[in-house]
């Protein structure tokens, strides 16, 4: 997040790369992934970040909160 707040969005995506790969079975990590390539207007890369944290947790809401707030910007 520090990363992200000074728009260093390589070194957040590096750090949040690091902990999916330190614990693939964390949501979290997926799903600020998802949202930093969302702000990085890389909404494929963000859907994919989104559909992983749903299938690690189908119970984590933050996840499909994301991923519909993305498929209504882009019209579907």
């Amino acid at each position: 997040m520090l990363f992200e707040t000074k728009n260093d969005f390589i070194n957040a995506e590096n750090y949040y790369k690091k902990s999916i790969n330190l614990d693939s079975k964390l949501t979290e990590p997926q799903n600020n992934l998802g949202n930093l390539y969302r702000a990085m207007n890389k909404d494929h890369e963000a859907i994919n970040c989104y559909k992983k944290s749903i299938k690690i947790n189908s119970k984590f809401f933050p996840a499909y909160f994301n991923l519909g707030i993305l498929y209504k910007n882009n019209g579907n």
